[in-house]
């Protein structure tokens, strides 16, 4: 039977892998793409972390590609009861 601590850490390395892949995709300087992320009760928060240049790529016109990333991993939070809350730095 899984443990809260086991679905904690399901959330937290599919969440980091599906940012991983997204982001990645859409950047010059995928080697340069970080992931970080901390652990509140119920709320994840991931911090993207890339290149100056990139961070327009990551957003997207009229935040498009962020809405997207940020719908997805929340979709994937909602699953398994958690909040995913997604922030860029460069």
């Amino acid at each position: 039977m899984a443990t809260d601590t086991d679905q904690e850490d399901v959330v937290i390395v599919e969440g980091r892998n599906v940012l991983d892949v997204a982001v990645k995709a859409l950047v010059d300087y995928p080697e340069h793409v970080e992931i970080e992320n901390s652990l509140g009760g119920p709320t994840i928060l991931f911090t993207i972390i890339v290149c100056k240049e990139d961070i327009g790529k990551v957003i997207g016109r009229g935040g498009r590609n962020i809405t997207f990333i940020r719908g997805l991993v929340s979709a994937f939070g909602a699953k398994h009861n958690r909040r995913i809350i997604i922030e860029i730095k460069q």
